[in-house]
């Protein structure tokens, strides 16, 4: 993992953990419901790594594609510091027309 370590010639406010999981079209909604849950699992862990924890300005995503479509796309409540609550959807009905092919 020493590819995700900060390098010190780099300053940033911000540093993103994204974890993208993809479903065929024909799956369920409950089959990305579940999709989502094992993301946020799945990053929990990569975020509690040695390497990861602690280090301040460090969000985390879950992104779900449904076929073409973005289903899920939000913060994890593994996330360090921030404004937005944990699981707050982060678009709207409308604003997911944007991710749609």
């Amino acid at each position: 993992m020493g590819w995700l370590l900060r390098r010190p010639t780099v300053d940033v406010a911000w540093e993103h953990a994204f974890e993208l999981k993809y479903l065929p079209q024909t799956s369920s909604d409950e089959a990305v419901a579940q999709a989502a849950g094992a993301a946020e699992e799945q990053l929990g862990r990569y975020l509690a790594a040695d390497q990861l924890a602690g280090r301040p300005g460090l969000r985390g995503w879950v992104v779900v594609f449904h076929g073409p479509r973005c289903a899920v796309l939000r913060r994890t409540g593994t996330t360090i510091g921030g404004s937005l609550p944990p699981n707050r959807p982060i678009i709207d009905p409308l604003q997911e027309q944007m991710f749609r092919v």
